[in-house]
């Protein structure tokens, strides 16, 4: 029996023992070339890394220098840059230099001059992006034309043909030619247009209270009664995003944390009273902390 045993687990060891090493992964291959991956090697090359030291580890720094490597883990050109670059994103990444920013394409050409102090991307389908000069915020194309003066204190998420902009301390919202077609009345902008309405707040208002919904052309659809509690950040059982519409609802709330549901024209369907909502195809149900609900059938 000691035999049979020893017999099966020599049968047992020897796959184990024949398998082959862990793959060569890319962070693998460059860390023998002495750099430290930073970007996910799912993105491919080129790959944003930092130089290891002697040590083996980095050592993080305001003028810290960001490689951009190719398949093989050679450098692009131009660079070294600093940290504070970003990786690439549909074949550009933003980079970072003596305190200005520029952005180059995959082969390391520079396609956007080292010539602002900030570039941010805004989500726009022609990849367009928020330029910050002396004078402020403006737009600016994928290789740099601008499409508006940089006449703003602040650009910010771009979604269903708008743009938010910040002017003297209050927000508005752009259109692709750059004109204000919702002036500067609002405090604060919550998340971004989805299904032709953003959530605004008026001026003057408490941080969380205030609050209501606008459309595409800046018409009030809701009162700003509506207040965003501290409980409501990701902790509702819901399948409609809080405060975003969805297919024509949208959950509203109040200090208290309970949850209502108004439709595209403004109108509360679900009072604020309950817990928390949910969502079929068919109905809106409102959910009271002891099991009870009330059920909204949707129109067909």
């Amino acid at each position: 029996m000691p035999a049979l045993r020893f017999l099966l687990l020599l049968l047992l060891w020897r796959p184990v023992a024949g398998q082959p090493p862990p793959p060569d992964t890319v962070a693998r291959r460059l860390q023998r070339l002495g750099y430290f991956l930073v970007s996910a090697s799912k993105n491919g090359p080129p790959f944003t890394a930092y130089k290891l030291n002697a040590a083996g580890s980095i050592s993080v720094y305001p003028t810290m220098p960001v490689y951009y490597l190719d398949g093989a883990g050679r450098p692009l050109p131009g660079g070294p840059y600093q940290y504070g670059s970003g990786d690439f994103q549909n074949g550009q990444a933003i980079v970072h230099r003596d305190d200005r920013e520029g952005v180059i394409n995959q082969q390391g050409t520079v396609v956007i001059a080292l010539r602002y102090a900030s570039l941010r991307r805004i989500r726009h389908p022609q990849r367009w992006l928020a330029a910050r000069a002396q004078q402020g915020w403006g737009l600016i194309d994928s290789v740099g034309q601008e499409i508006i003066p940089p006449r703003y204190e602040d650009l910010d998420r771009y979604s269903e043909g708008r743009l938010a902009a910040r002017r003297e301390g209050k927000w508005g919202f752009l259109d692709l030619a750059g004109r204000e077609v919702i002036p500067p009345l609002y405090q604060a902008v919550h998340r971004e247009f989805r299904n032709g309405f953003v959530l605004v707040q008026q001026p003057g208002l408490a941080v969380l209270t205030g609050y209501g919904f606008i459309n595409r052309h800046g018409q009030a659809i809701t009162p700003f009664a509506y207040e965003i509690p501290f409980c409501a950040i990701g902790h509702f059982r819901s399948l409609t995003s809080f405060y975003q519409f969805n297919r024509g609802f949208a959950i509203v709330g109040d200090d208290a944390c309970r949850k209502g549901v108004v439709d595209s024209t403004g109108r509360l369907v679900l009072p604020i009273r309950f817990s928390h909502i949910t969502r079929t195809d068919s109905t809106l149900v409102g959910h009271y902390r002891r099991n009870k609900t009330v059920v909204y059938r949707i129109p067909r």
